[in-house]
């Protein structure tokens, strides 16, 4: 993984134009998107339905409920503390290992359940303070106790990071954003065509990670390819448990792909140009 060292990075709403900066501090980052390959021997599962049998394609279609589990199980098995606490229904990755329908980008002609028109309308919540609940009957709150909670709209499957764990996990927008960015201050970190597949270059398919040029501390496919689960609730008073997702997709036009771009879906929602990559805390 690449240590990404601390720094700020401001975030922008669109719609509220509004900005807010958020300090990051250092942290682990896969330069890699984690591949289907990677999912089905952290599971013990063939994963099914891999264009061309391509194992080593982005592990799309995974929830971010599949994500958090799948970060759990590898936490576990290279002895790690696992960074949640989850309560509920199996995951679907364990329950159909890929063979239950999906939504598909081309077929739909939205962006993970939003139009492309209303995509980057964005309430503009204080993420921080809409993940965080009491703990244990304590007075503190979540995140004085180094904990976050969410649970999906269903009310059927809970989450609680501990933050101060050391095992794999997802980044939250903002680190998220200032990886992406790598020192930059444009809407992208290089050339379009260089560094991301996206409609105009993608031959509406998804593509292998690591083919195109990575940002400036090694990160590859941070833009296009397949959007990518953060952490952060989007706007909890609005869209109650909706999750952030960054970075663009191959069916997605090129104005989908830029660092700042915000877009918000249901965390149980599977797609084929959704997925992931992961995050740990770094040694202090």
């Amino acid at each position: 993984m690449q240590m990404i060292e601390a720094g700020t990075v401001t975030i922008t709403d669109r719609r509220t134009e509004r900005s807010w900066t958020v300090e990051i501090a250092p942290f682990l980052l896969s330069p890699l998107q984690v591949t289907r390959r990677a999912i089905g021997e952290a599971f013990g599962i063939e994963i099914t339905g891999a264009e061309n049998g391509d194992d080593l394609l982005p592990a799309t279609s995974t929830s971010w409920f599949d994500a958090v589990r799948f970060c759990n199980r590898l936490s576990e098995q290279e002895g790690l503390r696992p960074a949640y606490a989850i309560t509920g229904e199996e995951s679907a990755i364990e329950a159909e290992a890929g063979g239950a329908p999906r939504a598909s980008s081309a077929e739909t002609g939205q962006v993970n359940g939003a139009d492309i028109a209303e995509a980057d309308r964005v309430p503009g919540a204080d993420i921080a303070e809409a993940d965080t609940a009491k703990s244990g009957g304590s007075n503190a709150s979540s995140a004085e106790l180094g904990w976050s909670r969410t649970s999906a709209g269903s009310g059927s499957e809970a989450v609680v990071w501990d933050r101060t764990a050391d095992g794999y996990r997802l980044p939250t927008e903002a680190e998220w954003e200032y990886a992406c960015r790598a020192g930059t201050t444009g809407p992208r970190y290089g050339e379009l065509d260089e560094i991301a597949w996206y409609r105009g270059n993608s031959g509406e398919r998804l593509h292998r990670g690591g083919e195109l040029a990575a940002n400036a501390w090694g990160l590859y496919d941070m833009l296009g390819n397949a959007w990518e689960w953060c952490y952060d609730v989007y706007d909890a008073e609005v869209y109650r448990d909706y999750r952030v997702i960054k970075g663009g997709g191959w069916f997605d036009e090129h104005w989908s792909c830029r660092a700042g771009v915000r877009r918000r879906t249901m965390p149980t929602l599977r797609i084929d140009d959704l997925g992931f990559r992961l995050a740990r805390n770094a040694s202090r």
